[in-house]
């Protein structure tokens, strides 16, 4: 990383001025190096006497971060970010992944849009006080609270499309294009206990699925993805209870999907086994839908809450086929859908909150008809009452 100090900056500044462009003429890149030098300038000048790091925006492009050494002292300095950009890699989906993007030109854009109305905030509460087994996942969908119950019973192996507009889902406003809609700031309370919540864009699911041994298990797919559908991140699988599940021992051998990138047949690896929990109780209105799978034979709890991908995969797009390796009574739901943003809940009854403005990993994009809805990790036996809200703009 390259580091300029303020003093530095300030002499800059002059050349700034003795050197501009000739007016009425662009400069030959869109990320023009005078613009970032006034960028650091006037980011330098805002970090004396500020401790916390705030990120430097130019050209709607992350640049680096400045940091004052602290309260009393006139000196700060400017970290930039090595950027992965080249001119050439312009159309390169990948590449476009790895930048690190804002959403605004700067602040005060933001500030301007938000001034101007383009701003919400939504409130949320579900009430997961059943009992529930220590670090495992659980999907909230289906639990009672505001926004209500979403539905699991959909038709089986058949592919169900979610949105705003669905029971179960949060309000986020409606739709807002041509602008982009990102979360500016979340809040979640737990009346006991100290879970881990996720909020999620559930975009398909896949109800009623059976266990039978060896039979490859072919999905109806006339509902497709309408979010995450065209390129990288894409959706994430996730495999939860829908009825509740008998004690039998069985293994997913073949799962094929459709990935983020539009290559059909993408093979799950089996290495490690992919096993299911059994047993699974059934979704209840008062802990929601356990997430089974991935596990290790005989375990109660998963290795991770999304099924693994194939090397190179960031997400898919449909789900294809299945194949168990063992019959077993009961169903379960595939759920493909997009982590938004997660809270870690420290401490009973206090709320936690974040600023997702200065965490850019979080100023997450909302898309259009998103179905928002809530998952918990938990870590006791005992539930809570969960209250929530988040702040966005656009």
């Amino acid at each position: 990383m390259d580091i300029q100090t303020h003093e530095q900056a300030s002499r800059r500044r002059v050349q700034l001025v003795r050197d501009p462009h000739v007016i009425g003429v662009p400069p030959r890149s869109r990320f023009a190096h005078d613009e970032e030098e006034r960028a650091i300038v006037r980011a330098l000048d805002s970090a004396r006497g500020r401790i916390h790091p705030t990120y430097v925006v130019a050209n709607q492009r992350v640049i680096g971060v400045s940091q004052g050494r602290g309260p009393f002292s006139p000196h700060a300095r400017f970290t930039r970010f090595r950027s992965t950009y080249r001119s050439k890699f312009r159309d390169n989906e990948q590449v476009k992944a790895d930048m690190l993007l804002m959403p605004w030109a700067d602040q005060n854009a933001m500030f301007s849009d938000i001034t101007n109305g383009k701003y919400g905030r939504t409130y949320w509460g579900k009430t997961p006080t059943g009992a529930v087994t220590v670090g495992n996942w659980y999907d909230l969908w289906n639990v009672v609270g505001n926004p209500g119950q979403g539905a699991i019973n959909g038709t089986a192996k058949t592919a169900v499309a979610w949105s705003d507009a669905s029971t179960g889902a949060m309000n986020h406003r409606g739709n807002v294009s041509t602008d982009t809609k990102h979360m500016l700031w979340k809040r979640v309370v737990a009346t006991a206990n100290t879970p881990i919540i996720m909020l999620y864009d559930r975009v398909i699911s896949y109800d009623q699925n059976p266990y039978s041994a060896a039979v490859n298990e072919v999905m109806t797919n006339t509902a497709t993805a309408a979010r995450y559908n065209a390129g990288a991140p894409g959706l994430l699988i996730m495999m939860c209870v829908c009825t509740v599940n008998g004690a039998t021992a069985t293994n997913i051998t073949q799962l094929r999907y459709t990935n983020q990138a539009g290559t059909t047949l993408q093979a799950m690896p089996t290495t490690p086994t992919v096993s299911i929990i059994v047993s699974g109780a059934v979704p209840s209105t008062t802990f929601g839908a356990r997430v089974i799978a991935p596990a290790t034979a005989g375990a109660t709890i998963c290795w991770s809450q999304f099924m693994p991908l194939a090397t190179g995969d960031s997400g898919c797009r449909l789900v294809n086929d299945y194949t168990p390796s063992a019959a077993n009574t009961g169903t379960f739901s595939i759920v493909l859908m997009h982590p938004l943003t997660d809270l870690i809940l420290p401490v009973a009854a206090v709320p936690s909150d974040a600023d997702c403005v200065y965490q850019l990993t979080e100023l997450e994009q909302i898309f259009d008809g998103a179905c928002i809805a809530p998952a918990m990790y938990a870590v006791t036996t005992g539930g809570a009452n969960l209250q929530g809200s988040f702040g966005f703009a656009w």
